[in-house]
């Protein structure tokens, strides 16, 4: 910069070329105001000076701030000065002409898209467009086929794009006299009304590599045919010609050996290739010459994550979302590997998690709100979260203590899993606390139905055999009672009144006391207008030509949403919901027979219901279907060790023991396990007055050989501590017992 001034300083009527080379050491320093100054003096002396345009082009497009509503166009502006430019042979121009031509989407002139709802084929008819001018000339079939390839995106509408999606296979071309069609199959289906006559915009990958392989054969510097090399690698990449696109990725690092773009392209090829160790080195490489690289900070965690080297992970993407905290992406990937990585949790690890999380769901709202308007429900904007997420966002604001947040996280994660999930009937026996609403819903039965005092059937004017089953829940609406039923003093039948079927949740807007739940019978079969329920109808009033509803499925406990209903299994229990919590933990365990935490989980949840048999069941069912797994052993000896002391039975103390001494047997690792020694040392010693007067002494001992095995292991156990005192106390060693 000192020399470029002294030469101003000296020869003030130059040419353009000083005040280039001036204009490129600012930008190079940061110093934007006086780059832009010099440019445009450069363009003064010589309008055509390629470097000078360039420079100017380039300042604009780093000026334009990354959220800018008007960013496309103020980019569109900054390239059009290349446009302007006479000399087309100039490397320099001709790269940028080809990095335009990568981004810019064009109309396919003579061709419209024809679209089917829910389909992922795209076909394309020729249509004859109106004359204009300035207008390109329509495209041949064969014209077509070269730019449509495997790969190229593709914009669906003009203006604000409707649909924008890529190639995934060219399925038919069809050129019959009279009918030139195109068949595409894209990567997504088409989830809008059926259209036809759309126009269509792709970028047009020839150009790229038209331009940009002239710029390569008219340079001789290193640098500039390092660039075309990348735009080459890059066009053949989008085509998914990655054989093709690794050579050039590696042709521009041999002519630019610090050119990031390059490193990050063949960083992606060697992951395509599953060469991990080689990605993370092109990575490396494409951080040390651009350290704020987005994408190669965000990849770089990603393939640590994979290697479970969260510490390493956890740098890259916190300086990731430092740099962008406006990506969704990146802060979903860094609350992944926060969750991953935590071996213990502490708060402070819970709380960066959650807010990680919560980041990823709102970015993602956010942007899902901007691109349809005010008017979209937050079902649609939480169409594109996974239900994963929320079940993750959940567990953090369940530890934190956020319950009523947790539970909405929990229902979101759920009415995502029922968007994928197919409708189906109830039976009696599923899932039917209100709290579990979510998971069901009431369904209108078509026709009118009638049930009759003291009757067992249901009669219909429809036909409802392939809408109801054995063991299916109906519920039936209740007329308001006439004046006669109420002068004679018949009493109208409700949900909570009637012997038929427990209660159940009504549908919105009407009261509990609308609708009668009843149980269609198991075995027998059912006619066509006649359904047999499981009891009789006790009702004193007839309930005639009216409405009856069946329950739905709408979630399902399966492998995707497995993890999401045990969690709310949980809150229910911590929110005092212990029958809705039981119903889960039993549908779990119907689905998934191993699932040893659902086991336990019912067996204290009946603990603490006093549904004492039913808990040391699941405990014990827990054990047969894990035999090796000590921690149904422990919650059983544990839990008869309660009972024997908060209901003095005693007799429970011998089947406690047993169950720890069980735990011993199963691996040498835990003869010496503080729990189990402690809890049998506590067992002797409750059983000392229980015991023959010959056994006191010998069930002295033992305590103090087990406290004292504890206290050998760990010395700080306060538990085995003051039982070792407590068994001193007893031997009437009081001396001892304070400075034990």
């Amino acid at each position: 910069l000192q020399h470029y001034e002294q030469v101003l300083r000296f020869k003030p009527e130059c040419d353009a070329s000083v005040r280039v080379g001036l204009g490129v050491c600012c930008a190079k320093l940061g110093q934007t105001v006086r780059a832009r100054a010099a440019f445009m003096r450069a363009l003064d002396l010589d309008p055509d000076k390629v470097e000078a345009v360039v420079g100017m082009t380039l300042l604009d497009l780093a000026s334009i701030p990354r959220g800018a509503k008007d960013r496309i166009a103020r980019q569109k502006e900054a390239v059009r000065r290349l446009t302007t430019l006479r000399n087309v042979t100039n490397p320099m121009v001709l790269n940028h002409e080809a990095n335009h031509s990568f981004w810019k989407f064009n109309q396919q002139r003579g061709w419209r898209a024809e679209l089917e709802e829910g389909s992922m084929e795209l076909v394309l008819h020729k249509h004859t467009e109106e004359a204009d001018d300035d207008a390109a000339a329509e495209l041949s079939l064969e014209s077509l086929t070269e730019i449509l390839a495997v790969g190229v995106p593709i914009r669906l509408g003009g203006g604000t794009p409707k649909w924008q999606d890529k190639i995934m296979e060219v399925v038919e071309r069809k050129d019959s006299e009279g009918s030139e069609t195109l068949k595409l199959l894209m990567r997504r289906p088409w989830d809008k009304p059926s259209e036809s006559l759309v126009p269509i915009y792709c970028p047009d990958y020839k150009k790229v590599e038209q331009h940009a392989g002239t710029a390569f054969h008219y340079t001789t510097v290193s640098e500039i045919k390092a660039e075309s090399y990348f735009l080459l690698g890059r066009a053949d990449h989008s085509r998914n010609n990655l054989k093709r696109a690794q050579g050039y990725y590696s042709g521009a690092i041999k002519h630019f050996k610090t050119f990031a773009p390059a490193h990050y392209g063949l960083a992606q090829m060697h992951l395509h290739n599953h060469e991990y160790d080689k990605a993370i080195q092109c990575l490396k490489d494409c951080l040390a010459d651009s350290p704020d690289t987005l994408e190669a900070l965000h990849l770089l965690g990603k393939l640590y994550r994979q290697k479970d080297q969260g510490d390493k992970a956890l740098v890259h993407l916190k300086r990731a979302v430092e740099l962008h905290p406006e990506n969704a992406e990146v802060w979903l990937t860094l609350a992944q590997v926060l969750q991953s990585s935590a071996k213990t949790w502490t708060h402070a690890q819970i709380r960066e998690t959650h807010e990680a999380y919560s980041n990823a769901v709102n970015l993602i709202r956010q942007r899902a709100a901007a691109g349809a308007g005010s008017n979209k429900s937050r079902k649609d904007l939480d169409a594109d979260i996974p239900a994963a997420v929320f079940t993750n966002l959940g567990t953090m604001q369940q530890m934190l203590g956020k319950k009523n947040e947790a539970m909405e996280s929990y229902l979101a994660a759920l009415k995502q899993a029922a968007l994928n999930s197919p409708r189906r009937e109830s039976k009696a026996a599923s899932i039917c606390e209100p709290a579990n609403q979510v998971f069901w819903e009431w369904e209108d039965l078509p026709g009118e139905v009638s049930l009759e005092p003291d009757s067992g059937d249901v009669s219909s004017t429809e036909d409802l055999r392939k809408l109801v089953s054995n063991y299916a829940m109906l519920r039936i609406l209740i007329p308001p009672p006439t004046k006669d039923a109420m002068n004679g003093g018949g009493v109208v039948p409700t949900e909570e009144s009637t012997s038929n079927g427990a209660s159940s949740a009504s549908s919105p807007g009407s009261s509990p006391t609308d609708w009668m739940r009843v149980d269609v019978h198991g075995e027998s079969p059912i006619a066509a207008s006649v359904v047999p329920l499981k009891t009789p109808y006790h009702g004193t009033i007839p309930l005639r030509d009216t409405r009856a509803q069946r329950k739905v499925t709408r979630v399902s406990v399966n492998e995707a949403t497995k993890t999401t209903c045990f969690n709310l299994a949980i809150l229910h229990e911590e929110l005092g919901e212990g029958l809705a919590a039981v119903e889960l933990h039993r549908a779990i365990i119907n689905h998934f027979p191993n699932h040893i935490d659902a086991y336990l989980r019912l067996a204290n949840l009946y603990k603490n219901m006093g549904v004492v048999k039913k808990a040391i069941k699941y405990c014990e069912a827990a054990h047969e279907r894990s035999p090796s797994d000590p921690a149904p052993l422990a919650l059983l000896g544990n839990m008869q060790m309660e009972l024997a002391q908060l209901r003095n039975e005693p007799k429970r103390l011998e089947p406690a023991k047993n169950a720890l001494e069980k735990i011993q047997k199963l691996d040498g690792k835990y003869v010496a396990d503080p729990f189990c020694n402690l809890s049998i040392g506590n067992i002797y010693f409750s059983n000392l007055h229980q015991s023959e007067p010959a056994a006191y002494t010998k069930h002295l001992q033992w305590s103090e050989q087990f406290f004292k095995h504890v206290l050998r292991g760990h010395s700080s156990n306060a538990f085995a501590a003051n039982g070792l005192a407590m068994v001193l106390a007893e031997g009437g060693h009081l001396d001892m017992v304070l400075a034990e």
